[in-house]
């Protein structure tokens, strides 16, 4: 008679250790208390697997198991996909709805089953930080922060734009950091993603800020040098408005007399106009628009525009 009731409890040891495995072969396990203590989702009540992968496991436990899965899901997602607006457009569109304690596939046995009622403390707490991220994930987007931290590095990466970098520094990253702190946001969470695996904490990117400024000046400081380098035999000729109008067309924009376009110094500082004309094609026939400066010494002395039918000006309108 022992050997028998040995034998068969035996049994039911090989028929549940499969699953006992494949629980620790998915993730951390854990309990009401040992969250209680750490407030991690590692440490929620159960183990993460998914519904279906639950085996011959109790209805209660393949719902706990199923939600700590979900939980696992959103937090990996964070490390891989922070601040996209395709992470958040999930979340959206059911994700975020389906963690809930009271979604109504759910919503009974959280309400009835015993294991559920007394693991739902932590799962409500734990959806709530996840409120918490989602909110966070939203300023974000809303703000385009990711668009403007990658715009940083790729800009100092390839020394160049340093108007870019700045606007992109203070108008983008810096201020979004701060809103963000303002919100609540540890410094610990993840921002922002770089390259390979690379990922940026609001610490990080804090850190970094400093250093960006500076490579801001020695961007600006080079893209000047390589100005003054290109066009020094204009820029030490033009003065006063001549000069405004080169530095803000170059070579090849502007036309003078007769519709000949300026090109060299001497160009630029004899001709007693300088014009320029845009093509409107949005009707049925094109239309040119010319907008005429007039120069006396170094000095824009009147402003006209003109127009006509056609893909350019002919030159009796440059006089």
């Amino acid at each position: 008679m022992r050997s028998r009731a040995r034998t068969c409890l035996l049994l039911a040891l090989a028929l549940t250790l499969p699953a006992a495995a494949a629980a620790q072969d998915k993730g951390p396990c854990g309990s009401a208390e040992k969250f209680k203590q750490t407030k991690r989702w590692e440490d929620l009540p159960g183990c993460p697997i998914s519904y279906f992968d639950n085996g011959d496991l109790p209805e209660a436990n393949k719902i706990l198991n199923h939600y700590k899965f979900q939980y696992q899901k959103f937090f990996e997602d964070w490390k891989t996909q922070a601040g996209t607006r395709e992470f958040l457009s999930s979340l959206r569109e059911g994700q975020l709805r389906q963690m809930r304690t009271d979604y109504y596939v759910y919503a009974k046995a959280w309400a009835g089953e015993p294991q559920l009622v007394a693991a739902r403390p932590a799962y409500d707490e734990m959806f709530r930080a996840v409120e918490k991220h989602v909110s966070w994930l939203e300023i974000l987007v809303d703000d385009s922060f990711g668009g403007a931290f990658e715009a940083v590095l790729g800009d100092i990466k390839r020394k160049a734009s340093p108007e870019s970098i700045r606007v992109n520094l203070e108008n983008g990253v810096v201020p979004v950091l701060q809103k963000l702190k303002g919100a609540g946001a540890p410094d610990t969470l993840v921002v922002a993603l770089g390259d390979g695996e690379k990922s940026y904490t609001i610490a990080d990117i804090n850190a970094l800020v400093p250093s960006f400024r500076s490579s801001q000046k020695e961007v600006e400081a080079k893209v000047n040098a390589d100005y003054e380098a290109k066009w020094r035999p204009f820029l030490s000729v033009l003065r006063g408005d001549r000069l405004m109008l080169f530095k803000k067309y170059e070579v090849g924009i502007l036309q003078g007399a007769g519709g000949r376009t300026l090109r060299t110094p001497a160009d630029f500082q004899s001709t007693p106009m300088m014009a320029k004309f845009t093509i409107d094609e949005s009707g049925v026939v094109n239309r040119w628009n010319m907008t005429i400066w007039r120069l006396r010494g170094d000095r824009i002395v009147a402003t006209q525009t003109r127009s006509g039918w056609g893909n350019e000006p002919p030159s009796a309108a440059f006089r």
